[in-house]
Order: C-alpha cells, then sequence, then structure tokens
C-alpha cells in the first residue's frame, strides 16, 4: 500500500474532530523523514506536505498559493475539506480557498510543466 492510501485510509476512518491535530502531526512526521534524508516517493510525500501545511493555514486564517496534486489527491482532499466544514471545524470559506488553491487548471499547468 502506498504513502498516500495509507494517509488517505487512516484520515478518512478518524472522526472529524481529531483530523486537524493528525494532519499537524503527519506534517511533522514527513518533515522530519525529509530532514533525515528518508527514502520515500517524493510525489506522495508533496502532495500530502501540501494538504497538511494548506490545512493549517486555512485553520489560521492565511492564504495559500496553487498547489498541484494528483486527481486522485485532490478529490479525496476536497472531500476532507467538506467533511471538516460540516463538523463546523472549517468556516465555509475553507471550500472557497480549496478551490482556489487547488484549482485543477493548476493540476493541468502541472503536467504539462
Amino acid at each position: 500500500m502506498s504513502l498516500y492510501n495509507v494517509f488517505a485510509a487512516t484520515i478518512d476512518e478518524m472522526p472529524a474532530q481529531v483530523i486537524p491535530k493528525a494532519l499537524e502531526l503527519q506534517r511533522k512526521m514527513l518533515e522530519e523523514d525529509l530532514a533525515g534524508k528518508r527514502t520515500m516517493p517524493m510525489n506522495e510525500v508533496r502532495s500530502i506536505l501540501s494538504f497538511c501545511r494548506f490545512m493549517e493555514v486555512v485553520r489560521q486564517g492565511g492564504e495559500c498559493l496553487p498547489i498541484a496534486v494528483p486527481e486522485k489527491h485532490f478529490e479525496f482532499y476536497r472531500e476532507t475539506v467538506e467533511r471538516l466544514v460540516r463538523a463546523n471545524i472549517l468556516t465555509s470559506q475553507a471550500t472557497d480557498q480549496f478551490d482556489l488553491v487547488f484549482c485543477k487548471s493548476a493540476l493541468r499547468l502541472k503536467a504539462v510543466a
């Protein structure tokens, strides 16, 4: 099972209230792995780190630059944001921010580049 698949399955099974803390811990672990030069699938690491960082910034009321992730990841991340909005953990603006940051056109541009 890939790093992303394990991550997605783990987050999907968690109650919404603990997801923000889980994302913070996941971000820290991945950053430590990168600092320690542990071998990992970098495209999955970049994607997961981007989502974790996005969630941290959104919770603090900040903004992010556009982020390119694989379409499969995009769908899961959007569902997770919507789930956190429904649970009143994020404001409804988080969905709008997600749509601006993780736009499909950015994905196409990344694929062409």
